[in-house]
């Protein structure tokens, strides 16, 4: 049964890597389909000073809420990182990595979640 808590998670994490300046922040939902998570937030940055701070940025914000990543890998690479949170996977990506991995590809099937405020009409 999906966790709509997970949803409000994802959606604060890609409005915190956004701050960041982080690009095609893109939340997956799983539909169902995925006994790991409910909800896949993938992010892409330029560089590997902006994968660290993006990562700070996530982890030390969502602690704040009391929330603590079960598990976390990529801790030594400077191009991919990865959160999970149980209901909510954060994938940080350096742009070469996220195109070389097809993350958008595999996730294709699954329903897009709005996560940003809309712009003010110019």
């Amino acid at each position: 049964m999906k966790n709509s808590k997970f949803k409000r998670i994802a959606i604060a994490a890609a409005r915190l890597a956004d701050a960041k300046k982080a690009e095609d922040i893109a939340i997956y939902d799983m539909d169902g389909r995925s006994q790991l998570a409910d909800y896949v937030l993938v992010i892409t940055v330029d560089n590997p000073a902006q994968l660290e701070a993006v990562d700070e940025e996530v982890s030390v914000n969502l602690k704040k809420e009391g929330l603590y990543p079960l598990y976390r890998d990529g801790v030594t690479s400077r191009h991919w990182k990865i959160l999970d949170y149980g209901g909510i996977i954060v994938h940080i990506f350096e742009k070469q990595a996220r195109e070389r991995f097809a993350f958008d590809k595999v996730y294709a099937g699954y329903s897009g979640i709005k996560w940003s405020e809309k712009a003010a009409p110019a």
